[in-house]
């Protein structure tokens, strides 16, 4: 059981936690995952969103896990609106002020909001790991919900590289096979997850 307190190291231990789990009726992990991106939502609903891309939701899941329920603004708690998880995650964000500045590099228990670009879609990860890059840019260890395990959803560890691009940086993923990475997605904004605990924990 992780620690309700959040720290880089705890953070650490939550995020490894989440690691494999799944939509699929067959992984006996399957109710945590429903409860990480659907807590308190009806048996119904819990059902569609399994079926949705699961990326921002587990961010949502994230931040449920650290904040005490008393202190949860409006846009962790049900019903969800449709599509709305990453604009959730920004309004939590702002609201602690804690929307980095443009070419900020993420650290342990961040989390990072990509723009769609070539390498895919909008996308969020959090952040379990960073280390320089002997070429330039930073290596990042990411946590990743809105993956596929077969044809369900799930949270999966992925590696990416950070790259500095004037006052802005691009976010290129390793692909699951190794060795290439993905075409490059802009990295729209970092959150500064100490500085919500701060606020909201």
């Amino acid at each position: 059981m992780t620690s309700n307190v959040w720290t880089p190291n705890s953070a650490a231990e939550f995020l490894d936690s989440l690691v494999g789990i799944s939509a699929d009726p067959s992984d006996p992990r399957r109710d945590e995952f429903a409860t990480l991106i659907a807590e308190d939502e009806t048996p119904e609903r819990v059902e569609a969103m399994l079926t949705e891309s699961t990326c921002a939701l587990a961010v949502k899941g994230y931040f449920r896990h650290f904040i005490p329920r008393q202190n949860w603004p409006e846009w962790l708690r049900a019903p969800y609106v449709n599509t709305q998880a990453p604009a959730d995650v920004q309004r939590i964000a702002r609201l602690a002020g804690a929307v980095m500045p443009a070419g900020y590099i993420p650290t342990l228990g961040d989390v990072v909001h990509l723009a769609a670009g070539q390498g895919g879609p909008e996308h969020l990860y959090m952040v379990r790991d960073t280390d320089p890059n002997p070429y330039g840019g930073t290596d990042v260890d990411s946590v990743d919900g809105g993956q596929k395990l077969g044809t369900f959803q799930a949270i999966k560890a992925r590696q990416r590289i950070i790259v500095p691009k004037g006052t802005q940086a691009d976010d290129q993923e390793l692909a699951e096979s190794g060795g290439s990475y993905s075409a490059i997605r802009p990295v729209w904004m970092v959150y500064n997850v100490a500085r919500i605990m701060e606020v909201f924990a």
